[in-house]
């Protein structure tokens, strides 16, 4: 049995791999959780921190924090230790120090009576229609309620676990209303319930299940029924919470119980082991029930290092992960759904009146007198100015003068338009030589409206090597331009041109005049 310093040593990378963490890396040496990305993993210090939090530490204190933003169950010391030491939760015969209390949903008194801003919220956000709300609605796993903390209250989406007895154990919430300041890491709220069997998961029967799907979160699996919902019969949809082989093998037991008619036994931590018995048993020998469970969880690094591990322990599986294109680290199936959506017209035209008109925006970047002075180098004066749009979205506008100088317009500036999205840069919408001549974005203010409706804005914007490489082809011709200048009176196929005249010449004279000089002595 490992000393406790031995397992603060273990690698902090490889533990949150087989806690089913997704990452990021940031750097040398640090990664970003992907579901929260103020949480930092420090590889060189084999410590995290939580930034947004105020807490951090070693690898045991990372297995507890972790595991109870997964579960929405306190883990004690001694269970994260076992965890370390044997690589399970599952095996555990006392998994926490206090009993747990019962499940108890509190917000059933807050409830809406209708659904509509939880309608409207999946719609437009998450890309999903009437028809797939509907059904998952019809279920009676699915509603909107109020949620209070402290003194502030926000609408939620609630998604039930029902049991087998038709008992609800648990649940998690999304929330509705975009608030940074409480949720800097997604924008929105989204967690388990308290004391939630974690599980169960969120589920929808289609017709009398015959096979199993499991995906990773409640919208994930709404979105994978919206994609799949023409072929899709004699199912049942499964929503883990996360990548749990518990879940997997509740579900199995209890198909396998419908299926045959016999009752379920066991307690619900044992049915967590249905797996592996029934690998032992021989339950999946010679091809047999094969095709029972299909995994469609996120194509990341996470998910497919999760199939892999079910799959070289002999559980067979049938994969089904949305494609990622390239340049993608991951890619889930709402995200998946939204990409391959196109709009309706009536979504066209909505979120064209969201945005601000194409005027105003114009207006709004053509104004000098809201232009700021960013920064000043020995090259250039940078001036900026931001634009908010809707739903996430604003635009950069980056003016580079030579000098300072009272009327930018009289001048040739070069401008760039920068997109951003929450507070990162997608790319650039539009670039130009002179922001006082030429500044007139009307069709590229058009095309991405067009672009955020069908959620491809990332994929048709200029790249900032681009932009870069442009400013400097720029900088570069003004230069020759200054050498020209410099000669005074020159002689060029027997005829004289003046100094002062030189001044006035098009930058692409000026390329033809210096391909002459080559010739001249």
């Amino acid at each position: 049995m490992a000393s406790i310093e031995e397992l603060k040593q273990l690698s902090i990378l490889e533990v949150a791999e087989k806690l089913g963490m997704s990452l990021n890396r940031e750097g040398s040496g640090s990664y970003s959780w992907k579901e929260h990305d103020s949480f930092v993993i420090n590889t060189r210090g084999n410590y995290y921190n939580w930034f947004s939090r105020g807490e951090g530490g070693d690898v045991i204190k990372m297995v507890q924090v972790v595991r109870e933003e997964l579960t929405g169950e306190k883990l004690s010391f001694k269970a994260a230790k076992h965890f370390l030491e044997e690589g399970s939760f599952e095996k555990m015969a006392d998994v926490s120090e206090q009993p747990k209390e019962p499940f108890q949903y509190y917000l059933e008194p807050y409830e809406h009576q209708d659904f509509e801003i939880g309608r409207q919220y999946l719609k437009e956000e998450r890309g999903l229609s009437d028809e797939t709300i509907d059904t998952f609605l019809a279920s009676g796993k699915l509603t909107a309620a109020t949620r209070k903390k402290g003194d502030y209250f926000e609408p939620v989406i609630v998604f039930k676990s029902i049991d087998q007895e038709g008992k609800m154990v648990g649940g998690s919430l999304q929330g509705i209303v975009e608030n940074r300041v409480l949720y800097p890491d997604r924008g929105r709220l989204k967690r388990l319930l308290r004391n939630s069997d974690g599980f169960v998961g969120f589920s929808l029967d289609i017709g009398k299940p015959k096979r199993l799907v499991f995906a990773e979160a409640p919208i994930d699996l709404m979105s994978y029924y919206e994609y799949h919902k023409d072929e899709l019969q004699d199912v049942r949809l499964v929503a883990m919470d996360g990548l749990k082989r518990g879940v997997i093998s509740r579900h199995l037991a209890l198909l396998e119980s419908e299926r045959s008619g016999r009752p379920l036994y066991g307690t619900p931590e044992q049915l967590t082991h249905s797996l592996d018995i029934a690998k032992e048993q021989g339950f999946f020998d010679e091809g047999k029930n094969d095709s029972l469970i299909t995994l469609a969880v996120d194509n990341d690094q996470a998910g497919r290092r999760f199939i892999e591990k079910l799959q070289e322990d002999g559980i067979p599986v049938l994969v089904d992960i949305p494609p990622r294109r390239e340049g993608q680290e991951k890619m889930d199936w709402n995200d998946y759904l939204k990409q391959e959506k196109k709009p309706t017209p009536q979504e066209v035209n909505r979120l064209r009146d969201h945005l601000l008109t194409k005027a105003e925006v114009s207006e709004a970047l053509s104004m000098e007198g809201d232009l700021i002075k960013a920064s000043t180098t020995d090259r250039e004066v940078l001036y900026t100015n931001t634009v908010t749009l809707d739903q996430g979205y604003s635009l950069k506008l980056a003016v580079h003068s030579p000098e300072e100088v009272e009327n930018l317009a009289d001048i040739t500036a070069p401008w760039a338009l920068e997109v951003i999205k929450d507070n990162q840069s997608l790319g650039y919408l539009a670039y130009g030589e002179s922001w006082g001549n030429e500044f007139d974005i009307e069709d590229e203010l058009t095309n991405l409206e067009n672009w955020i409706a069908i959620n491809q804005v990332e994929d048709k914007l200029y790249s900032q090597e681009e932009v870069t490489d442009f400013l400097n082809s720029l900088s570069a011709e003004k230069e020759t331009i200054g050498e020209l200048t410099s000669f005074g009176t020159l002689i060029i196929d027997d005829r004289t041109w003046e100094s002062d005249y030189s001044n006035d010449i098009s930058s692409e004279q000026h390329k033809k005049i210096g391909h002459k000089l080559g010739g001249v002595t």
